[in-house]
């Protein structure tokens, strides 16, 4: 019988196979039939240690030099950046979201936008917002919304804030004696009113009499009246004209005045009729604007999130 040969066992190979299953190994996986918005391969590392697959895309975007699309939320300032901002960046698919919303009014551009044709998804990371940021004169106005003003306080914001008053129109003292049954006032009516109260400031209120008109009159108990001593007549509003948001032209709103007695002197308060719907009409006012100015699409509409 012929012995059975000793099998030759080659080491080095052995060896070289051990170190060749701890090494760590790059892989270019397919991901053909995978869906839509994938390159032809995703390269890997295949790592023994944790005996899982490991990404390489943070090595090689360290090393891209110029990025790989275009992502970021650019704030404009005024309509006029945010409309030029838009026709530098905009595609075809570019839209404008728009927010009527009277206390959060705003346009937001999504530049990348899904594709009208062929319905391929983007990221939505390209944006360009504006917000219709408040005038200080806006702003000013609404701070003192319905706030209780003392006699002095009163005459010194009419005083402070008289290059905002405009004399009405026709049309608008029509339309206010209708609306609330009273007159509307002009700036020097404003002024008269302003200073009546300040020659008046130590004097105790005797009387506040309503006129057929619905304008009042206010007697006091003292020498002084106003500055022809008569009882200062109160119409019952007055106009104003400001900008509702910064770099806009001014907005005509009438402002209704309300006065009481408190203790011996008068408590005073404004009350700008119906701001809200000022904002709306203005935000509605720039959003034609923006279509004429972008030939874009704009939808009152919430957003989404950028996909990633």
């Amino acid at each position: 019988m012929t012995p059975t040969a000793t099998p030759i066992i080659d080491i080095a190979a052995i060896e070289r196979i051990v170190q060749d299953s701890q090494r760590e190994t790059l892989l270019d996986i397919s991901t053909e039939d995978m869906g839509p918005g994938l390159p032809g391969g995703v390269y890997v590392i295949w790592s023994p240690a944790d005996r899982r697959y490991v990404s390489v895309r943070a090595e090689i975007e360290a090393n891209r030099i110029h990025p790989a699309d275009k992502r970021g939320t650019e704030t404009a300032h005024t309509l006029e950046a945010f409309i030029d901002l838009f026709n530098r960046h905009k595609t075809k698919d570019s839209v404008i979201f728009a927010s009527t919303d009277a206390k959060a009014p705003g346009l937001c551009a999504i530049i990348d936008y899904h594709e009208i044709e062929g319905a391929k998804a983007s990221n939505q990371r390209q944006r360009i917002v504006y917000k219709f940021p408040l005038s200080d004169d806006w702003k000013a106005w609404m701070e003192t919304q319905n706030k209780s003003l003392t006699q002095t306080g009163f005459a010194e914001w009419i005083e402070e804030r008289v290059a905002d008053l405009v004399s009405p129109t026709e049309a608008e003292v029509a339309g206010n004696s209708q609306l609330f049954q009273t007159g509307t006032a002009t700036p020097a009516d404003m002024l008269r009113i302003s200073r009546g109260l300040q020659i008046n400031v130590d004097s105790t209120v005797k009387e506040i009499v309503t006129l057929q008109s619905g304008e009042a009159q206010i007697a006091f108990n003292e020498v002084h009246k106003d500055s022809d001593g008569k009882p200062i007549k109160v119409p019952g509003m007055f106009m104003i004209a400001v900008p509702p948001f910064v770099g806009a032209g001014s907005t005509r709103l009438p402002v209704r005045l309300r006065y009481r007695k408190s203790g011996q002197s008068l408590a005073w308060a404004m009350i700008l009729y119906r701001p809200e719907i000022v904002i709306t009409e203005e935000v509605r006012l720039a959003i034609d604007a923006v279509k004429r100015a972008t030939e874009a699409p704009v939808f009152e509409a919430e957003p989404s999130t950028p996909t990633r």
